[in-house]
């Protein structure tokens, strides 16, 4: 599934995507979402482009309410959502895919979502220090194990996926990225509630919950900026999944 603001500046990078997809021969198709208002200028854009769902809502929505109305879509049993505002390689998805097939032995089963974790841009030198200083008091006090850095997106982002770990439990490095792959029978079995992109955290939180199995692997390095959503956006769809969290479907 493809979600961007505005599909021609994007079309060279989801080409190459699918490539990519050949080359692994992994049969696939290309579900578009979009609003009715740019309906005319997809179908001239992907008249050309065999196997490509194109699906049009009646007004602009985000990236939940455009991967809820994918849903009913998908026939494979992956999904791949790429958000492509950032320039995600295609490259990793072979690992990524490698990933999602890797069984565990405790949990019997394998996981449901893997998430691409964005690397690459420089952490400042106070944060390297306060980092490796944080890690060594708990290695000392406890007896933790020191382990690399984890990826620097800025202090905001920082503080943000902290937070979704505090309330939620979240085990994401970088719950906001753009590029995940899930199994599609999880995905199908719980109601999407957010809207707009905190739908991100919504299907972690819930995946946790129900103790599914979430990894995350160490995408290609870029030193691209890393743009975090405005709290505008996240407050009204995190208020509903937090006040009240709907896990399964209601019957009829």
């Amino acid at each position: 599934m493809l979600t961007v603001t505005e599909i021609t500046p994007y079309l060279k990078t989801l080409g190459l995507w699918r490539k990519m997809l050949h080359e692994m021969n992994i049969p696939h198709e290309i579900i578009v979402v979009s609003n009715k208002g740019n309906a005319q200028e997809l179908e001239k854009i992907l008249q050309s482009w065999h196997g490509v769902i194109r699906e049009y809502i009646d007004t602009p929505s985000g990236v939940g309410a455009c991967l809820r109305t994918a849903l009913p879509l998908v026939r494979h049993p992956f999904l791949l959502h790429l958000f492509l505002d950032y320039p995600y390689s295609p490259k990793d998805l072979k690992r990524m895919w490698e990933q999602i097939h890797q069984y565990d032995f405790v949990l019997n089963k394998p996981p449901d979502i893997v998430n691409g974790c964005r690397t690459g841009i420089t952490a400042p030198y106070w944060w390297k220090i306060a980092s490796r200083s944080w890690q060594l008091f708990w290695r000392l006090f406890s007896g933790l194990p020191m382990h690399a850095q984890n990826p620097w997106h800025g202090v905001p982002a920082t503080i943000l996926r902290q937070l979704w770990n505090w309330i939620f439990g979240l085990p994401l490095l970088d719950p906001f990225s753009g590029c995940k792959l899930y199994r599609s029978e999880f995905l199908k079995s719980i109601p999407i509630q957010s809207n707009n992109i905190f739908v991100h955290i919504e299907i972690a939180a819930k995946a946790t919950f129900l103790t599914s199995i979430i990894d995350e692997i160490f995408m290609s390095p870029r030193n691209d900026p890393i743009v975090l959503p405005k709290l505008s956006t996240l407050f009204k769809d995190f208020w509903l999944c937090f006040n009240r969290p709907q896990f399964t479907f209601e019957k009829k």
